[in-house]
């Protein structure tokens, strides 16, 4: 005999669970890869720029230098509930993304729309290294994760 329970309000509740668990991640996530891009660390060589500023870059693997924070403050996510969160011109990711799934549908895209932050996630082929900051984030956030996930129970 197979049961099967489709009752409305169970799907509605772990569907709302699910967004509240994608919802959080993403917070966690966007601001550990915020944090990531610390002032003065991972000094490995000055520029000058043509309008006379300096800029220390960071080591290649590390993230990137945050002498503008541009790319800092352009780190955003948005959900497929509609919530969005970060920064500047929060919720448009388009260069770069990492979505989180659940197993209901609900999505969380965490980015950035500017162009460097997929310069810096992955690397280019010309001289320039990869200076990861999202999937590091991810990866650093995976226990902290589950604790999310074990505190929305329905």
């Amino acid at each position: 005999m197979r049961v099967t329970w489709n009752d409305a309000a169970v799907l509605s509740a772990v569907q709302l669970s699910e967004n509240g668990i994608i919802e959080d991640a993403c917070v966690l996530v966007t601001q550990k890869a915020k944090d990531s891009m610390v002032e003065g660390s991972y000094r490995r060589w000055m520029s000058k720029r043509g309008d006379g500023s300096y800029h220390w870059s960071s080591s290649p693997g590390t993230a990137p230098a945050p002498d503008t924070e541009e790319l800092k403050d352009s780190i955003s996510y948005s959900t497929s509930s509609g919530k969005t969160g970060g920064t500047g011109s929060a919720s448009k990711v388009d260069n770069i993304d990492l979505p989180m799934t659940a197993a209901s549908g609900a999505v969380g895209h965490i980015g950035t729309k500017e162009e460097k932050g997929l310069w810096n996630e992955l690397g280019t082929r010309l001289n320039e290294d990869k200076r990861p900051f999202l999937r590091p984030a991810l990866t650093d956030s995976e226990d902290e994760i589950l604790a999310i996930i074990g505190k929305h129970r329905i």
